[in-house]
């Protein structure tokens, strides 16, 4: 299954790649689903070019009877990133801890709009078929979809609280 959707941010493209790119850590404030994202490794492969992986957990918007009801392998997932830098352009694999694959690939591009005071953002999913219930896939793949837009929309809510990124 695959998805794309594409959307301009009103702030423009620098500032969006650097929240995203280096200071992922910072975006779970913004979003309220994400309990923690921590970053467990870096590193700089090429000139320009820097490989992260970071440990996500959520908390599930449902009701507080439900909460005891829901395993917490279903809650916490891998990202590994890789940020070409020249392209603006970014590579996700997500693997959540119910599965022992991939379940998501994704690309992120960053274009300038709005004459440079915007971006377009343009990301590109990629679900992989797992074994289980069709609940579950179906599930899993909106809640994929959801992260990756409330990701970028965790990105403008930071750079719009953020004293050091003024809008430009």
């Amino acid at each position: 299954m695959s998805e794309k959707f594409v959307f301009v941010a009103n702030y423009p493209r620098d500032s969006l790649w650097e929240i995203l790119s280096e200071r992922t850590c910072e975006i779970a404030q913004y979003i309220d689903e994400i309990v923690a994202v921590e970053l467990k490794a870096s590193e700089t492969t090429k000139p320009a070019i820097v490989r992260n992986v970071h440990a996500w957990r959520v908390r599930p918007l449902v009701p507080a009877i439900l909460m005891p009801h829901i395993d917490a392998k279903y809650l916490e997932w891998i990202s590994s990133t890789e940020w070409h830098m020249a392209d603006y352009r970014s590579y996700w694999r997500i693997q959540p801890s119910f599965l022992d694959s991939v379940l998501c690939d994704a690309q992120i591009d960053l274009t300038p709009a709005m004459g440079g005071r915007g971006t377009r953002v343009k990301v590109e999913l990629a679900i992989a078929a797992f074994e289980g219930p069709a609940a579950l896939r179906s599930g899993a793949a909106a809640i994929l979809s959801s992260f990756f837009r409330r990701l970028v929309d965790g990105a403008v809510r930071h750079i719009a609280a953020s004293v050091e990124l003024p809008r430009k």
